[in-house]
């Protein structure tokens, strides 16, 4: 506290006025409950040394008893934590800006997955429309891929005329279902239609 144990002796409030004001209140409010209720006090608070150096101070002591004039006798120590202090408030402020962190990195997170589901919201029902479009054609039509000559999506008119069902016709390719006489032809023009950038014949 920078004061001697005589003057603190002589006149306690040499030492309580080194208590800062914002710490004075609770401080005392911890002492009474303890002394009220004789259990073990425990506080960290902040003084002001003689030479303005500011201190954390660990107050830890058990009461041994309420004496007869009602005053309660105290075993324990009251210890400078300073260093200690300053180190947990740093790693407060470090774990503060790792939170920010954290929830700024999670707010685009979850921007960037809102974004993704909007994306394939919007694909889902392209493709549903496309389906609509595709099974109600009038005219029958398959999907193509080019590069196996396998289907991979067939209308029901094109189920009507060549009297398969859907899942049936994505196990054939195109040279399943002409004759084999025709096929040299319909392979010919299946090329020239690749070539253009389309895969439905």
């Amino acid at each position: 506290f920078g004061v001697s144990p005589d003057e603190v002796l002589k006149d306690f409030s040499k030492a309580w006025r080194l208590v800062l004001p914002e710490d004075a209140k609770p401080l005392f409010e911890s002492i009474y409950k303890s002394a009220k209720t004789l259990t073990p006090w425990a506080y960290d608070f902040r003084i002001r040394r003689p030479g303005g150096k500011v201190v954390w101070i660990a107050g830890r002591s058990v009461p041994k008893g309420r004496q007869p004039d009602g005053s309660v006798i105290y075993y324990g120590t009251l210890t400078d934590v300073t260093e200690q202090k300053k180190r947990s408030i740093e790693l407060d402020k470090y774990r503060g800006r790792l939170e920010a962190l954290v929830k700024e990195r999670t707010k685009k997170l979850e921007a960037s997955q809102a974004h993704y589901r909007e994306l394939f919201n919007l694909i889902k029902e392209s493709e549903a429309r496309f389906r609509a479009i595709f099974d109600n054609a009038r005219d029958g039509m398959l999907v193509v891929d080019p590069a196996t000559r396998r289907f991979y999506m067939a209308n029901k008119n094109i189920c009507r005329m060549l009297g398969y069902k859907e899942i049936e016709l994505t196990t054939l390719s195109v040279d399943d279902i002409h004759p084999e006489e025709d096929l040299p032809g319909v392979l010919e023009k299946f090329a020239e239609q690749t070539r253009g950038n389309t895969s439905l014949i």
